[in-house]
C-alpha cells in the first residue's frame, strides 16, 4: 500500500479500530527495529519526533567543512600524481571520467561556506586552488580533455572572475592584487582567451581607481624586476615575451586610467619586439583600440621619420586617416 492510500484509508477510521491496529503493528516491530528507529519516542510525543528527526536529516546533509576541505587537497594530489589519465589503483577506471563533477561540487561548496565569516579566507584560497588546477589543465595533461574549463561547463572568464570576488571578500588589497595578476600571467588560458582577456576581467571587476592604480603597481613592479633579472641573464632573450605582456599590461591599464600620454611613454621606454616596425605595429594598434586618432598621427609620423619603413596596413590605415579624419573600424590591410 502506498502513502497516499494509506492517509486516505486512517482517515476512514474510527478511533479504537485505530487503537487495535497500532498495537498490533507494534508487537510486529522487531525489538531491535523499536530501539534502533526509536519507535517508542514516536509513540510517546509524535511531534517532538519528528521535529528533532528533521533537524537531524538537516546536519547530515549538510557538509562538514573540514571534510570538503581534505577532499579537495586529496583530490588535487590525485591530480598532480596522474590518477585520473594514467592506470592506478586509487582511482578506479570508471570514476577517472567523473572529475568534472567533483570539481563542480566542491565549486558549489566551497561558495556556500565562503559566506560564512567563521571559515576566514580559507574557503576562497582553496576556490583559488581549484581554478590553477584547471587553469594546469589546459596546458598539462591531467585529465583525459583538451579543453578543461568547457568539460565543467563553465567560462574561465567567469570562474576567474568568482576566484576575485571571494578572495576581495577575505583579502586584504595588497595581497589580493598580487594574487590576482598572477593568475593572469602565470598560468595557461582555454583555446578561446588570451591572457589580455583576463586583464580585462580584472579591470572591469577593479571597480574602484585605488583598486586599478594598485594592480598598475603590481605590474610596473613585476616589470622593472623583470628588466633587471634580463640584464644579469646569461640567455636575455628568455624575458622579452614577459617584459612585452607586462608592459603591454602597463599600457592597459593606463589608458584605462585615461593616462594616455604615460601609457606610450612606457611603452615605447620598455617594449622590446623583434624590430621597430614590430613594436610600432603593436603600439599603433592598441591606440586604435582605444580611439586615440591624435596619438596614432603622432606615433605614426614619428616613427617614419625615425627611419621605421610601416607594412603596407599601416600605410593604408594612415591614408584613411588623413582622407576621413577619423579612425577606421579595425587596422587596414
Amino acid at each position: 500500500m502506498k502513502i497516499v492510500e494509506l492517509r486516505n484509508r486512517v482517515s476512514q477510521l474510527s478511533e479504537k479500530d485505530m487503537q487495535t491496529i497500532i498495537v498490533e503493528m507494534y508487537k510486529m516491530i522487531p525489538k531491535k527495529v523499536i530501539e534502533e528507529k526509536q519507535v517508542d519516542e514516536l509513540v510517546k510525543d509524535c511531534n517532538a519526533f519528528l521535529v528533532e528527526r528533521k533537524s537531524d536529516k538537516k546536519v547530515v546533509m549538510e557538509p562538514d567543512f573540514m571534510q570538503v576541505k581534505l577532499e579537495i587537497e586529496q583530490f588535487i594530489t590525485n591530480v598532480d600524481n596522474q590518477y585520473y589519465v594514467a592506470p592506478n589503483r586509487v582511482i578506479p577506471k570508471q570514476e577517472r571520467s567523473k572529475w568534472r563533477f567533483v570539481v563542480k561540487r566542491f565549486m558549489d561548496q566551497l561558495q556556500k561556506f565562503a559566506g560564512d565569516p567563521k571559515y576566514g579566507a580559507e574557503p576562497a584560497r582553496l576556490f583559488e586552488a581549484l581554478y590553477i588546477l584547471i587553469c594546469r589543465a589546459c596546458g598539462e595533461y591531467l585529465f583525459n580533455t583538451e579543453d578543461p574549463f568547457r568539460s565543467i561547463m563553465i567560462d574561465q572568464r567567469y570562474f576567474f572572475r568568482d576566484v576575485l570576488a571571494l578572495k576581495r571578500a577575505r583579502e586584504p588589497l595588497a595581497k589580493w592584487t598580487a594574487d590576482a595578476v598572477a593568475l593572469v600571467f602565470n598560468y595557461d588560458t582555454d583555446q578561446e582567451l588570451m591572457w589580455t582577456d583576463l586583464l580585462d576581467e580584472l579591470l572591469t571587476f577593479a571597480e574602484q581607481e585605488t583598486e586599478k592604480q594598485e594592480i598598475l603597481e603590481q605590474c610596473e613592479s613585476l616589470l622593472v624586476q623583470c628588466v633587471l633579472e634580463q640584464k644579469v641573464a646569461k640567455k636575455p632573450e628568455q624575458f622579452h615575451a614577459r617584459i612585452e605582456e607586462l608592459i603591454t599590461a602597463v599600457l592597459i591599464i593606463q589608458f584605462t586610467l585615461g593616462d594616455y600620454e604615460e601609457g606610450i611613454h612606457q611603452f615605447n621606454a620598455y617594449y622590446v619586439g623583434r624590430d621597430d616596425e614590430v613594436k610600432m605595429y603593436v603600439l599603433l594598434r592598441w591606440l586604435l583600440r582605444y580611439g586615440l586618432k591624435k596619438e596614432w598621427v603622432r606615433e605614426y609620423e614619428y616613427a617614419v621619420r625615425a627611419g621605421v619603413k610601416p607594412r603596407g596596413g599601416l600605410q593604408r590605415t594612415y591614408e584613411h586617416i588623413q582622407k576621413y579624419d577619423r579612425l577606421p573600424d579595425s587596422m587596414m590591410w
